[in-house]
Parts: structure tokens; C-alpha cells; sequence
């Protein structure tokens, strides 16, 4: 015999009236997760289909440093690259090339480098390390 799990009332949690709604997270709640380095963020740009109201915060979170603590989270860059090609924004490696020839702080250098390589390994010459060496 096959249990059912049940829920209010005696209702089937498996029933048409207990269907899952997904809920929509703010700009702010966003921006606070991806400078967190979350998974959610990326869930969110993965399920949202206009993610345009996102893109803001993930340039933000891809040009600046909000690591807590940089030594014991290591590199974003692979976590960064999947929120920007997730937003869609073709404007990003320009600005993230501009910020990479400003003073920065170490970590922040080596996450730009970091993103500037991946875009590389995708096919886009403009963010060739050769060029963008910053000697």
C-alpha cells in the first residue's frame, strides 16, 4: 500500500491545489545575494526571462570586490561569468576592460583578470590577455 503525504485538511500535497509559486525576488534583495557570491542568483537569472531590471547588480558584483573575505572564498570569476552571459548584457566586457586598467586592490584585479580570461576562452579576441596586460 502506497502512503500519500497530506496536507491541510487532508488534501494530497500532490493535488492541483497546492501547486508551487515561485517567488519573485526584489532588485534589492537580488543585488544583495549576488554580492554574496549565492546560488539564488543565478537560479533567479536561469528562471527570470527578462532579466534586464538584474543587470545593474551584476555589473556591479563583476566590477567591484564584495568578498567577505577574499582569501577563504577564493575566485568568483566562474560564478560572475555564468550571471553575465545568464544576463545577457553585450556591454559588459567593455566596462569590465575599462575597470581593469583603473587601480584596484588585488583581489579585485585578479577576479577582473579572471573574467577577462574566460571571456577570452569563449571567443571574444577584445579580452585577449596579451592585450589587456597590465604591466
Amino acid at each position: 500500500m502506497k502512503l500519500k503525504n497530506f496536507g491541510v485538511q487532508g488534501k494530497a500535497y500532490g493535488s492541483n491545489q497546492y501547486k508551487y509559486r515561485r517567488r519573485v525576488i526584489t532588485n534589492q534583495e537580488f543585488r544583495k545575494v549576488i554580492n554574496m557570491g549565492l546560488g539564488s542568483a543565478i537560479l533567479e537569472l536561469q528562471k527570470n526571462e527578462n532579466n534586464e531590471q538584474y543587470r545593474n547588480a551584476v555589473l556591479y558584483a563583476a566590477t567591484h570586490n564584495t568578498c567577505y573575505d577574499a582569501q577563504v572564498e577564493g575566485s568568483r570569476r566562474d560564478y560572475l561569468f555564468d550571471a553575465i552571459k545568464l544576463s545577457g548584457d553585450s556591454c559588459f566586457l567593455e566596462k569590465i576592460i575599462e575597470c581593469f586598467h583603473k587601480p584596484k586592490d588585488f583581489h579585485l584585479s585578479s577576479q577582473l583578470r579572471g573574467l577577462l580570461y574566460r571571456f577570452w576562452e569563449n571567443g571574444y579576441d577584445k579580452a585577449e590577455p596579451e592585450t589587456n596586460n597590465n604591466n
